[in-house]
């Protein structure tokens, strides 16, 4: 308006087959040009052989001083001519990688009006536009993996819960660890994720592990630091109620270019119901065992 431009819009380049511009933004004199003007940044047809195609191909500006004398504007001069357009310019929009994504295009009502002067002009518009619009559609994207992140832990967290396995991870570089809901659930503590203090949390863990196992577990956590053997063990957790509970839990550990243990990463099952089932089993065997030497 300031400028006194007819109207201006903005389209994007599809890449389906047609090649299609999609018109996303207009304002000034519009009166149903754009749908008419059907443009396409494809090479082998004639609507895409105007200033919006060509720029989408090549990614240079393109003016056009006089609609009335200008071959290329031929598809649209009739529908140009009758809504006050005289000349335009097109100019393209890049993302970060100079890659064209879409075109803005502004007619002017006067022949012969577009200076060098408001081509630089609208170069830098453009510029800042294309700015806008990759700076939108970053925030866009990015809410929306951390959306799907959300969707995709909750779903993890669901799925851990039923099937009773719990993750857990130790950055031994930062010193924390981190544990799911369902291995705090195992362990029988708060749900507090991540612990910052690895060594502190060590020292806790070890007080939940049956006195028992507590040997075994250290030597199984040293072997798999050591490369010697994966972190594969079963013991006993005894939990702050008292309630005793019978893990699995296997483990691998990262290492960095040099051979150093920079991280494990672990699951462990619940499979105390497992093992009950197991020693009713057995008793049941010896039950019929020593039946069977009765009556023999």
């Amino acid at each position: 308006d300031e400028a006194g431009y007819r109207m201006a819009w903005v389209g994007y380049a599809e890449q389906d087959e047609a090649r299609t511009i999609r018109p996303v933004a207009w304002a000034g004199f519009e009166s149903g040009y754009i749908e008419k003007a059907r443009l396409t940044w494809a090479d082998d047809t004639e609507l895409g052989q105007g200033p919006a195609g060509k720029v989408i191909r090549t990614g240079e500006i393109i003016d056009v001083q006089d609609f009335a004398n200008e071959p290329q504007m031929a598809p649209w001069r009739e529908n140009a001519m009758q809504r006050g357009y005289r000349a335009g310019i097109a100019l393209p929009l890049k993302d970060e990688k100079k890659k064209v994504f879409g075109v803005l295009l502004i007619y002017s009502s006067e022949a012969n009006s577009i200076t060098e002067d408001e081509i630089h002009l609208m170069e830098e518009l453009a510029c800042d536009l294309a700015f806008g619009i990759i700076t939108i559609r970053t925030r866009i994207e990015r809410r929306r993996a951390e959306e799907a992140l959300r969707v995709s832990e909750k779903k993890l967290e669901e799925s851990s819960r039923i099937s009773h396995v719990g993750y857990w991870e130790r950055d031994l570089i930062a010193g924390t660890i981190t544990l799911s809901n369902e291995a705090c659930r195992i362990f029988g503590i708060t749900q507090h994720n991540h612990f910052s203090n690895l060594s502190e949390w060590h020292t806790q863990w070890m007080k939940l592990i049956h006195p028992e196992d507590q040997h075994r577990i250290a030597m199984a956590l040293s072997d798999a630091l050591a490369g010697n053997n994966r972190y594969n063990v079963e013991y006993r957790v005894v939990r702050p109620d008292g309630e005793i509970c019978n893990i699995h839990s296997y483990a691998d550990v990262t290492r960095d270019e040099s051979g150093k243990a920079i991280r494990i990463f672990g699951t462990m099952i619940d499979i105390t119901e497992r093992k009950q089932a197991e020693e009713e089993r057995l008793a049941h065997l010896r039950f019929f065992e020593n039946m069977d030497l009765v009556n023999r």
